[in-house]
């Protein structure tokens, strides 16, 4: 299963909004303008609206006019963005068959612009390294063939397939490849800041405050999940808050944008 990290970007307002749409905000997703007793001009200068225009551009949403009501509809490329660039769930529970793909490359000095570029695909797409030259995932790697065609001799850079043999465990994989214990540090941060973070009841239905609130979060859950390689279940370590955390996080949102 590809689970290809999509870029997200965590300095646009517009992106903040995603998650309203997403966890539900009626007043916005549905506003009805005959309610609001105002042209639809002046609504859209009071909630910014704008916003949704650069997501509609982006391919991020639909927007639809239904008689006296604005609809907006979350495109697939839209529902990941405000999930964070993946969807953990399916990731976690996805199927493992026992097998690591093992990225092993020994670069010349010459092509680190090359080196570099590889890196970055590696660390997007979840892989742990072993060392800096030896890195590892549990899933297939069907798209890597064109991904990696800048590679092509054996001797400077090879993927294979692997299991632990006798005396070594996938768990002790798992602990070298990733940086569990800070990934959990930064979960339970995030999950601090969301038990303080206080957004009143009045604060919720301005436009200015639930952005600024929405925009922040945003930031702070974009620390963990972009470390975390969200394996599959069967090889959490112990202890792992990913899910945990996934869970708060969508019970503070549906009580702070929910109308």
């Amino acid at each position: 299963m590809k689970h290809k990290a999509e870029p997200v970007d965590l300095r646009s307002t517009a992106e903040d909004w995603l998650l309203a749409i997403l966890w539900g905000v009626d007043q916005l997703s549905r506003p009805s303008l005959s309610r609001l007793g105002e042209p639809y001009e002046a609504w859209e200068r009071r909630w910014g609206f704008q916003q949704y225009r650069r997501l509609q551009r982006r391919g991020m949403l639909k927007l639809e006019r239904q008689l006296d009501k604005l609809v907006c509809h979350l495109t697939e490329t839209g529902r990941l963005a405000a999930l964070g660039g993946r969807d953990p769930l399916p990731l976690w529970s996805r199927s493992w068959d026992n097998r690591w793909r093992m990225v092993l490359f020994d670069l010349p000095v010459g092509r680190q612009a090359v080196r570099q570029r590889l890196l970055r695909w590696l660390h997007q797409r979840g892989f742990g390294y072993l060392q800096n030259s030896v890195w590892i995932s549990p899933d297939p790697l069907s798209d890597v063939i064109e991904a990696l065609k800048d590679f092509p001799d054996a001797e400077s850079f090879t993927v294979m397939e692997a299991q632990c043999v006798a005396g070594h465990s996938n768990a002790d994989l798992v602990a070298g490849a990733w940086d569990f214990p800070q990934i959990n540090r930064c979960y339970g941060t995030y999950m601090d800041w969301l038990e303080s973070s206080v957004l009143s009841n009045a604060a919720r239905k301005k436009r200015e405050a639930l952005g600024a609130w929405l925009h922040q979060e945003r930031l702070k859950w974009s620390r963990p999940f972009r470390l975390d390689p969200l394996l599959p279940r069967t090889l959490w370590p112990s202890g792992y808050l990913g899910e945990r955390a996934y869970h708060v996080r969508r019970r503070r949102l549906q009580e702070i944008i929910a109308p």
